[in-house]
């Protein structure tokens, strides 16, 4: 699971830092269409779901970063359903220096990620 999730988080980090632009495009275009927010919110209940129903852990250990990315994703979803129209007010807001700043540590924690799930066993 680490491995899969780390080479998404990474890719996307490396794309938010390097085109902020094409990023800030994509979620201004996101908001404009209901069905790309209901989709999003979609994929991240699923997500979350799974990733919650399949490792739900809460030990002391780095595997519990698997268990925080899954609730964090349910409740974005459950979040984006809910309150569609905050949910674009807060997207909206988001500048390129924010996505930027954003793309840092999607990256990061997508090389930690990659760490543990490569090289960690």
């Amino acid at each position: 699971m680490f491995q899969i999730l780390g080479l998404f988080y990474f890719a996307a980090g490396l794309g938010m830092m390097i085109n902020p632009g094409f990023f800030k495009k994509m979620l201004g275009n996101m908001a404009e269409s209901p069905l790309a927010i209901y989709l999003g919110a979609i994929m991240a209940l699923a997500v979350g779901y799974l990733l919650v129903t399949f490792h739900n852990v809460w030990t002391l250990h780095w595997t519990i970063l698997i268990t925080i990315i899954g609730w964090v994703a349910l409740i974005k979803g459950l979040f984006i359903l809910v309150f569609p129209t905050s949910s674009i007010k807060m997207t909206s807001k988001m500048g390129e220096k924010m996505l930027t700043f954003g793309g840092i540590i999607v990256a990061i924690l997508g090389a930690v990620l990659i760490v543990l799930g490569f090289f960690t066993r």
